[in-house]
């Protein structure tokens, strides 16, 4: 019970970050579940993207490892995130099965969780691409325009 309300809103992201809960999302997914996760954050620094941002950016990580976890039948997961001047890039790769009737222009709006994580997406300005290749495995890709976070009142 507890792991699901911290899913539903984590305190470590209140308290430490988004860094913080991204990090122990990771942790927790991968002892409930028998997949490898690899987190890579690298330089990036997140003060720019109010409170509300940052909940889209867990709650995107949360539906593509909820899906991934339902349907991949992957064994490692790769989650980076990456950032330039001008924008935040986050990608999540998993090395499962992908979508088995994938033919690049599959409508996968329909899909509630994939289509919450492009509003979300859309929501903050940016752009999502998901991709699965021939050989297996899902890429979800995500651009984020950087900009000042408005001060705290």
């Amino acid at each position: 019970m507890s792991r699901l309300s911290r899913g539903l809103h984590s305190s470590v992201l209140d308290n430490f970050g988004l860094e913080a809960a991204i990090g122990r999302y990771c942790d927790d997914f991968s002892r409930t579940h028998p997949i490898k996760v690899n987190f890579e954050l690298g330089d990036s620094e997140f003060s720019d993207f109010t409170r509300d941002e940052q909940i889209h950016l867990y709650r995107i990580v949360q539906e593509a490892f909820t899906n991934i976890a339902r349907h991949s039948r992957a064994k490692t997961v790769w989650v980076k995130f990456d950032h330039t001047a001008c924008e935040l890039q986050l990608t999540i790769r998993d090395d499962g099965q992908g979508f088995a009737t994938w033919d690049g222009k599959q409508n996968l709006s329909r899909h509630l969780g994939i289509e919450g994580m492009r509003q979300r997406t859309a929501i903050m300005g940016g752009a999502l691409d998901i991709a699965s290749p021939p050989a297996g495995g899902v890429e979800i890709s995500l651009w984020i325009p950087r900009r000042r976070a408005a001060p705290a009142r």
